[in-house]
């Protein structure tokens, strides 16, 4: 059984919304994630095909990832850089939601962590700065040196 037949099974999510939420950790998190620690698949021999993943949401994630990208200092022009850190983003996403969801009381406390954070960015305007996404540690006045 893989990662996500795993995770899902913890927390009562089917794999397309594990990877929504997986990919929002990974933009947060500071730092490029290494494209060579997530090649391959999940260990159950799955291949998902994004638009299955992100449904009518795939242009919002697809411009998360540009604007992530550019942050990182990628040319989110590049389809097979785009192609590579999507595959990363949601191998390191999914990881990062594995160590941190035991059962689905533990999915109500992350939303209400992420809730509180985007409360406190809007009430901030820490954000307003034509950022697209906020990354800790990324301030406005650091993006341009």
């Amino acid at each position: 059984m893989g990662s996500y037949a795993r995770l899902s099974g913890r927390v009562g999510l089917k794999a397309n919304l594990l990877c929504r939420l997986g990919l929002c950790l990974s933009f947060e998190e500071p730092g490029q994630p290494d494209e060579m620690l997530y090649q391959g698949d999940d260990g159950d021999g799955r291949e998902f095909n994004r638009y299955t993943l992100l449904g009518e949401y795939d242009l919002f994630f697809m411009a998360l990832l540009r604007e992530r990208m550019l942050l990182d200092g990628l040319d989110p022009n590049d389809e097979p850089v785009l192609i590579n850190q999507f595959k990363a983003h949601l191998c390191r996403g999914v990881i990062m939601l594995s160590s941190r969801l035991k059962g689905p009381e533990d999915l109500a406390d992350l939303v209400a962590s992420a809730m509180e954070r985007c409360t406190k960015h809007l009430v901030s305007g820490e954000c307003s700065e034509g950022r697209a996404i906020c990354l800790p540690g990324h301030s406005p006045s650091k993006r341009d040196g």
